[in-house]
């Protein structure tokens, strides 16, 4: 089997394909996600309010972590929030609308995650890190990569830091399946467009999208 590495699928139209894909009705793991972090971020807060570095993988479009930043905002802690993600656009133009915040300094880390293990090292030392990866990511790793990727990041933190990791729980397969192949097709479109991308990157056509 021959794969590509799921960045291709993340330039700025894949972004914006992929925000259109969690508004579908169909797709329940952003509402999901979002309906929890409503209930939990006052009690997440408290309990990493000593974690004075905030870092999330893959921040996106930052509509779940606006609920999570105004809940340690209201701690009256001074904190500092990185943002990792693949698309300097995207992450100058996501943390330009989502701040500012009175007690939290906001830093964009431009990369994937593979560069965020290189970073998480070298970011201050003395503060506890709190790691942030939701939106069940861990699922587009295979059960091998999920437990090399979460290995690697053990060794990139310190005892005391923390990890808030948002995955998809056991749910109906027919369920899962809509919320990949919705009726619009952005999902659709979403891949194609990671094929594009992939030509863009190799320089030549490899990928016709007609055979997909």
């Amino acid at each position: 089997v021959r794969t590509l590495p799921t960045v291709v699928l993340y330039d700025s139209h894949g972004l914006d394909l992929f925000d259109q894909i969690t508004y579908t009705d169909d797709y329940y793991l952003t509402r999901t996600e979002i309906d929890i972090l409503a209930q939990e971020s006052d009690a997440i807060a408290q309990t990493c309010q000593d974690h004075r570095v905030l870092v999330e993988l893959g921040a996106g479009a930052l509509r779940k972590t606006r609920l999570l930043l105004e809940a340690f905002d209201q701690l009256g802690r001074p904190f500092t929030y990185y943002a990792l993600d693949v698309d300097h656009s995207a992450l100058v133009e996501s943390l330009a609308q989502i701040g500012p915040f009175q007690n939290i300094n906001l830093v964009g880390l431009w990369g994937t995650y593979e560069d965020g293990m290189v970073y998480l090292p070298t970011l201050p030392n003395g503060h506890r890190k709190c790691i942030w990866w939701l939106g069940s990511s861990m699922g587009n790793f295979t059960p091998q990569a999920s437990e090399d990727f979460l290995l690697r990041l053990q060794s990139a933190l310190e005892p005391g830091d923390a990890l808030l990791l948002g995955t998809d729980g056991p749910n109906n397969p027919k369920a899962i399946h809509r919320a990949y192949h919705d009726a619009p097709g952005i999902t659709a479109d979403f891949i194609l467009n990671g094929l594009t991308h992939a030509n863009h990157i190799l320089g030549q056509p490899l990928f016709n999208l007609a055979d997909f």
